[in-house]
C-alpha cells in the first residue's frame, strides 16, 4: 500500500512539472460540513470534516495527463445523529483521497477559476460507535468548485459512503460544503 501511494505521488508530481502556468499549494487546511442521510434507518447525521490538502493545484496548461484542478488530501470526519440529544450514535471516517477536474475554466488562473466540475475518491477506515466495530470504507464524490483562487476555494459536493461494516446501514448520500483559505 505504501509503495502504491509513493508511486502515485511521484507520477502526479511529474505531471505538475509539465505545467508552466500553475498555482501549487501544500498543506492547505480545508473545513467542511453537511448533512448525511442514511437510507436504511431513514435518519440524518450532521458531519464536520477537517481535510488537509497535501497538494492543491490549479493550472492553465492543456496537457493530456494533467488535470486542471487537483487535490491530494488526508481527511477526518465525524458524523453525529440528529435527534435524542445527547446521543451516542455517531461514526468516524478517516482516509486518503484525490479530487480531480479535467474540465477547463475559461478564466485566467491568477484571476481565479469558477464553476469547475470535479470527481473524487477517498479510501479509508470507519469506526461505528453503537456497534463498536471498525472497517474499510470508500467515498466516491461528485462536485462543483464554485471558485478557486491562489489561497482559497469553495466546493459543493455530494458523495456516497460505502462501508465494509453493516453496508446497508451506512449506505447513504451526503451533500457537503467545503471552504479553504490560507494567509
Amino acid at each position: 500500500m505504501k509503495k502504491t501511494i509513493v508511486i502515485f505521488l511521484l507520477i502526479f508530481s511529474f505531471t505538475f512539472l509539465q505545467a508552466k502556468k500553475n498555482i501549487v499549494q501544500s498543506f492547505l487546511p480545508v473545513f467542511s460540513g453537511g448533512a448525511h442521510y442514511q437510507f436504511k434507518n431513514n435518519s440524518f447525521y450532521w458531519n464536520a470534516d477537517f481535510q488537509l490538502n497535501l497538494l492543491y493545484l490549479l493550472t492553465e496548461e492543456k496537457a493530456l495527463t494533467l488535470p486542471y484542478r487537483s487535490e491530494i488530501f488526508l481527511t477526518s470526519s465525524v458524523y453525529y445523529k440528529l435527534g435524542n440529544f445527547p446521543s451516542s450514535d455517531y461514526f468516524i471516517f478517516y482516509g486518503f483521497g484525490v479530487n480531480m477536474s479535467f474540465a477547463r475554466s475559461t478564466s485566467d488562473t491568477k484571476k481565479g477559476q469558477f464553476f469547475i466540475p470535479f470527481i473524487g475518491l477517498t479510501f479509508g477506515g470507519i469506526y461505528d460507535n453503537p456497534s463498536f466495530r471498525s472497517g474499510v470504507a470508500m467515498l466516491p464524490t461528485l462536485g462543483i468548485n464554485i471558485f478557486s483562487f491562489q489561497k482559497s476555494f469553495l466546493n459543493i459536493s455530494i458523495s456516497s459512503l460505502l462501508s465494509s461494516i453493516d453496508f446497508n446501514r451506512h449506505l447513504s448520500v451526503a451533500p457537503k460544503l467545503s471552504f479553504a483559505i490560507t494567509f
